[in-house]
């Protein structure tokens, strides 16, 4: 079977997701106003869960886009739905600056690319199977299993979060529409896809 390339989110959809979660916070989170929070919630005895802004904000979807394509045989516009993109920092989202000590003992979504990472200057220098390829190919192994490859610790609370966020400020900013695909096909068949104005 072969695979559709990837839609990205467009920037006028991280933009529309960067307003409604950086309204969320500042509204029900106590942040100041620029700051996007982390869907990921911390914890501590004193305050109880909480959240912090992101750092290095990434956009995680919540079904990640292997198993969205690969099981669910879902199209781009469900895969990019506001409802299904958090923010995250980097260093939980894919372990970005994490040594190997923490990398064991913290939250990590996407654990395969950390490790990716790490491999890749060894790989640079000796060779082998590329890591980023190896990753690529094992996701594609365990969704073809029907398997999802990231760790699902928090995506109950990113389902929770998001919802609230949504619809949260749809309903406080009816004027602000997501922006969504528009699907063309140019003169020899072959499909686009670009954002709605």
């Amino acid at each position: 079977m072969t695979e559709t390339p990837r839609v990205e989110v467009t920037e006028a959809q991280k933009g529309w997701l960067r307003r409604a979660w950086g309204w969320f916070g500042v509204a029900f989170l106590g942040m100041k106003d620029g700051e996007i929070p982390d869907a990921i919630p911390r914890y501590s005895e004193e305050r109880g869960f909480y959240h912090v802004p992101s750092v290095e904000l990434q956009w995680h979807h919540r079904v990640v886009i292997g198993e969205a394509k690969r099981i669910d045989h879902q199209t781009d516009e469900q895969i990019n739905d506001r409802k299904r993109l958090v923010p995250v920092s980097a260093r939980n989202h894919v372990g970005k600056g994490m040594t190997a000590d923490e990398a064991d003992n913290k939250f990590i979504i996407h654990k395969d690319t950390y490790d990716a990472n790490q491999e890749y200057s060894e790989w640079k220098k000796d060779g082998g199977e590329n890591p980023y390829e190896k990753m690529g190919r094992l996701r594609r192994l365990f969704t073809g299993a029907g398997k999802n490859y990231h760790d699902e610790f928090a995506d109950p609370q990113f389902e929770q979060m998001s919802e609230k966020v949504v619809n949260s400020y749809e309903q406080t900013h009816p004027e602000d529409k997501y922006p969504e695909y528009q699907v063309t096909t140019d003169e020899n068949g072959k499909t686009k896809r670009r954002r709605k104005i």
